[in-house]
């Protein structure tokens, strides 16, 4: 599924996070973050099930499930933290992500298998977010020597755009032509003179045939007005940034 909880964290969640560590900046934040989408990674892939009921549950204990204290020790050695702090810190952003995927959960009946690939999908996000050594300690090693994305500047009209095109693509997918649909009956197959009615009602108009596509996820397929919606706010807040000076 695309879509990136770390910025969606980091942007819906701004003010909380800034309260919680003022004293770090937004890259070290992100960084925090990082970790916590990087060990619910790990929890989704050796129990998906438990890692669901908790989030559906909204049971934060999970969280340090298969971390000893050296390794979250050696997670701590890479934020502006002491342990303890870390700890409470980490505890609080979790619970900032289990809100918000419960909460798409809720909206559009994602279920086990939809929160699962939701999970799973945050290692595109993920790559340079956080030095290597957390991904070492948590053992994603896909993620280890990755660089983050270069960011670009946006343009408004241009992703709205974007935006308009990726819906309209989506709900075609699964949209097959009358056309299409008549020339594969089987009546018009075997029915010469109907054929022929068809071949002359069609001359003259060109005859585009369209690669099979795949159709996409029913749960995404649900998601996509909340997430169009998510991003046209980040959109119109960028705007109004853009416009204010």
């Amino acid at each position: 599924m695309a879509f990136s909880l770390l910025d969606h964290l980091q942007n819906s969640r701004q003010t909380e996070i800034q309260a919680l560590v003022p004293a770090i900046d937004d890259n070290g934040q992100r960084e925090l973050l990082a970790i916590v989408l990087g060990q619910l990674i790990v929890l989704d892939r050796s129990n998906s099930q438990a890692l669901y009921q908790a989030i559906a549950a909204q049971k934060h204990d999970i969280f340090w499930q298969g971390l000893d204290d050296q390794a979250i020790s050696q997670l701590a050695a890479t934020s502006a933290l002491p342990v303890s702090e870390f700890k409470t810190v980490l505890d609080q952003l979790y619970g900032y992500a289990s809100n918000e995927i419960h909460a798409l959960d809720s909206t559009a009946n994602l279920e086990q298998a939809g929160v699962s690939e939701l999970i799973q999908g945050q290692t595109e996000y993920l790559a340079g977010a956080a030095p290597d050594q957390v991904w070492h300690v948590l053992n994603l090693t896909e993620l280890q020597g990755q660089t983050a994305a270069t960011e670009t500047a946006v343009d408004l009209n241009a992703s709205i755009a974007s935006l308009n095109k990726l819906m309209m693509d989506a709900s075609q997918m699964n949209t097959q032509t009358p056309d299409h649909a008549h020339h594969n009956d089987p009546a018009v197959a075997h029915d010469p003179d109907l054929h022929h009615d068809q071949h002359d009602h069609a001359y003259g108009h060109a005859a585009i045939e369209l690669p099979p596509q795949r159709p996409a996820p029913r749960f995404f397929l649900v998601l996509e007005p909340l997430i169009a919606l998510l991003i046209l706010i980040a959109l119109w807040e960028i705007y109004n940034n853009l416009t204010g000076y």
